[in-house]
């Protein structure tokens, strides 16, 4: 798509005397331009010219096409970080989107910022309440690439907030019952890794390696990235007792190499400190705990700790879950 959109947004300036309306059919090309560059794994050339898209729709009122620019400027720097630059940007996109009117790109950009706040480390509780209003919104519109988005990212913040587990479960699989039937996006991959992991905290092994391996299939042929998904079917072969299965995937990420998307960082941590807990569990413990930046590390972490009575790190683990939680909000184990 990028030859295609970027002939489209390179001949469309050039028309004389453009109107409001051919501007904001090039913001849109432009947004989609974006979208495609990093896809393609250019994200500092979609960066570019996404900002120079907005600088040309500048001074004047709030329009849509200048507030989907900003929001898929924002999704960059959540996908790739630095996570902490999306914030402002996604809540400009708010801010415009509600006061031109474009519903579309609101509730697209209320998504993105409950994902920032989540990845950002900010509260779960008001990553959870933006996601929530957004999928309200989605449902309400009958946009069903972003409910399936929202059945996605929904269960992991609970599962980080720790929610008690079977509804969590309940509404991931509602999610990848719906991808199955649909044409619309490529949904089916993440949402069965979810409903993977979601059966590996119930302790369902058997159900969580069958829900990971349609996840890696269904990726595979749609040549998506398969990384996040080979790592989470490894944790889950190890905790089956599948050491050379576990083995045999760990060596195909290494193959893949390092990745810097910011998203995959506490997959591949996790799964290494898994790999070591056989031969060195404190080691293994030891290096999650450095980087213990999300929930679901925390958690893992302080399952580490129980093991070995590490009561310091436990306290430490325990500490940094109730700092991402409101004061007085319930929490659940899981």
């Amino acid at each position: 798509h990028v030859p295609v959109l970027s002939a489209a947004t390179e001949q469309l300036p050039a028309v004389p005397d453009p109107t409001d309306e051919d501007k904001q059919v090039l913001a849109r090309l432009r947004s989609a331009l974006g979208q495609a560059l990093v896809g393609a794994g250019e994200v500092e050339e979609a960066r570019r010219s996404l900002r120079q898209g907005i600088a040309d729709l500048e001074p004047g009122p709030a329009t849509p096409g200048r507030a989907r620019l900003r929001r898929t400027l924002g999704w960059t720097y959540w996908q790739w970080g630095p996570v902490n630059e999306a914030a402002s940007l996604i809540e400009a996109a708010v801010a415009e989107a509600r006061a031109c009117g474009d519903d579309e790109t609101l509730r697209w950009a209320i998504h993105d910022l409950g994902i920032t706040r989540d990845r950002a480390g900010g509260s779960l509780d008001e990553a959870l309440e933006y996601m929530e209003q957004s999928f309200g919104l989605a449902k309400a519109a009958g946009d069903r690439v972003l409910m399936q988005r929202c059945y996605n990212n929904l269960p992991w913040v609970k599962l980080d907030r720790g929610d008690p587990l079977e509804p969590v479960v309940a509404m991931a699989k509602e999610g990848l019952r719906l991808a199955r039937h649909t044409a619309e996006g490529e949904p089916d991959a993440p949402l069965a890794h979810t409903v993977g992991w979601c059966s590996l905290e119930l302790g369902r092994l058997d159900e969580a390696l069958s829900y990971l391996d349609e996840s890696i299939a269904a990726a595979r042929s749609r040549g998506l990235n398969q990384r996040v998904l080979l790592c989470g079917r490894a944790i889950i072969l190890r905790h089956r007792g599948d050491l050379d299965a576990a083995h045999r995937d760990e060596a195909t990420l290494d193959e893949l190499g390092r990745e810097d998307q910011p998203q995959s960082t506490p997959a591949q941590r996790v799964g290494r400190a898994i790999a070591r807990w056989e031969g060195d569990p404190v080691a293994a413990m030891s290096g999650l705990a450095r980087g213990m930046e999300e929930c679901h590390v925390a958690h893992l972490v302080a399952r580490m700790a129980l093991r070995l009575h590490d009561q310091a790190l436990l306290e430490r683990a325990v500490s940094f879950h109730q700092g991402v939680r409101r004061p007085g909000a319930v929490s659940y184990t899981h």
